[in-house]
Protein backbone atom coordinates (compact mmCIF):
# COMPACT_ATOMS: atom_id res chain seq x y z
CA UNK A 1 0.00 0.00 0.00
CA UNK A 2 2.61 2.52 0.73
CA UNK A 3 4.68 2.07 -2.30
CA UNK A 4 1.40 2.33 -4.07
CA UNK A 5 0.08 5.45 -2.36
CA UNK A 6 4.51 6.74 -2.29
CA UNK A 7 4.00 6.68 -6.88
CA UNK A 8 0.77 8.82 -6.28
CA UNK A 9 2.59 11.35 -4.47
CA UNK A 10 0.11 10.61 -1.62
CA UNK A 11 2.36 9.20 1.01
CA UNK A 12 3.25 12.40 3.00
CA UNK A 13 2.25 13.98 6.55
CA UNK A 14 -1.32 14.48 6.32
CA UNK A 15 -1.41 16.64 9.68
CA UNK A 16 -1.04 20.07 9.52
CA UNK A 17 2.46 21.36 11.25
CA UNK A 18 4.05 24.61 12.29
CA UNK A 19 6.33 26.14 9.81
CA UNK A 20 8.83 28.27 12.20
CA UNK A 21 11.24 30.48 9.84
CA UNK A 22 14.59 30.61 10.60
CA UNK A 23 15.81 32.75 12.90
CA UNK A 24 18.11 35.29 12.19
CA UNK A 25 21.49 35.35 13.80
CA UNK A 26 22.60 39.33 14.78
CA UNK A 27 26.50 39.49 13.03
CA UNK A 28 28.35 42.91 13.98
CA UNK A 29 31.16 43.38 11.44
CA UNK A 30 34.30 45.29 13.41
CA UNK A 31 36.07 47.50 10.88
CA UNK A 32 38.48 49.24 13.63
CA UNK A 33 39.65 48.84 17.02
CA UNK A 34 37.18 49.97 19.62
CA UNK A 35 34.33 49.53 17.28
CA UNK A 36 33.10 46.23 18.76
CA UNK A 37 33.58 45.18 22.16
CA UNK A 38 32.45 42.01 24.05
CA UNK A 39 32.49 40.82 27.18
CA UNK A 40 33.34 37.91 29.94
CA UNK A 41 32.97 36.65 33.26
CA UNK A 42 35.19 33.58 33.98
CA UNK A 43 35.30 31.91 37.53
CA UNK A 44 38.94 31.06 38.94
CA UNK A 45 39.78 28.85 41.69
CA UNK A 46 41.21 30.10 44.90
CA UNK A 47 44.35 28.90 46.52
CA UNK A 48 42.04 27.32 49.35
CA UNK A 49 39.07 24.94 48.55
CA UNK A 50 35.57 26.53 47.55
CA UNK A 51 36.99 30.16 46.87
CA UNK A 52 36.64 31.29 43.80
CA UNK A 53 37.05 34.64 42.10
CA UNK A 54 35.10 36.10 38.88
CA UNK A 55 37.55 37.67 36.24
CA UNK A 56 35.21 40.13 34.20
CA UNK A 57 37.41 40.61 30.52
CA UNK A 58 36.35 43.44 28.05
CA UNK A 59 37.72 42.57 24.27
CA UNK A 60 38.20 44.05 21.53
CA UNK A 61 37.15 41.94 18.79
CA UNK A 62 39.02 43.62 16.37
CA UNK A 63 42.60 43.44 17.38
CA UNK A 64 41.34 40.89 20.32
CA UNK A 65 43.34 43.17 22.49
CA UNK A 66 41.97 43.18 26.42
CA UNK A 67 40.81 46.58 26.62
CA UNK A 68 39.87 46.19 30.81
CA UNK A 69 39.32 43.84 33.18
CA UNK A 70 38.97 43.00 36.76
CA UNK A 71 38.82 40.21 39.46
CA UNK A 72 35.99 40.26 42.00
CA UNK A 73 35.40 38.11 44.49
CA UNK A 74 31.94 38.07 44.05
CA UNK A 75 29.94 38.07 40.56
CA UNK A 76 27.69 41.81 40.35
CA UNK A 77 25.68 43.20 37.85
CA UNK A 78 26.27 46.19 39.16
CA UNK A 79 30.20 45.84 39.53
CA UNK A 80 29.97 44.65 35.31
CA UNK A 81 27.88 47.70 34.65
CA UNK A 82 30.38 50.03 36.06
CA UNK A 83 33.41 47.94 34.54
CA UNK A 84 31.91 48.46 30.90
CA UNK A 85 30.92 52.27 31.79
CA UNK A 86 34.60 53.07 32.81
CA UNK A 87 35.98 51.01 29.19
CA UNK A 88 33.62 53.59 27.01
CA UNK A 89 34.88 56.51 28.34
CA UNK A 90 38.54 55.70 28.81
CA UNK A 91 38.35 54.56 25.43
CA UNK A 92 36.14 57.44 24.01
CA UNK A 93 33.74 55.04 22.51
CA UNK A 94 29.88 56.34 21.08
CA UNK A 95 27.87 53.68 22.34
CA UNK A 96 25.10 52.75 19.47
CA UNK A 97 21.78 52.99 21.14
CA UNK A 98 20.83 50.11 18.67
CA UNK A 99 23.09 47.05 20.16
CA UNK A 100 23.48 48.29 23.34
CA UNK A 101 20.86 46.18 25.01
CA UNK A 102 21.56 44.52 28.68
CA UNK A 103 21.59 41.15 28.80
CA UNK A 104 22.31 40.92 32.20
CA UNK A 105 19.00 39.21 34.51
CA UNK A 106 16.87 41.61 36.29
CA UNK A 107 17.70 42.72 39.58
Amino acid sequence: MYRILSAAGQSGERRRLATHPAKTVPQLMATAPCKVLTSDITKLRGSYKGEWYHLYVIIDIYSRYICDLIVERAESVDRAEELIRETIERNGIVPSPRLCTPTAAPR
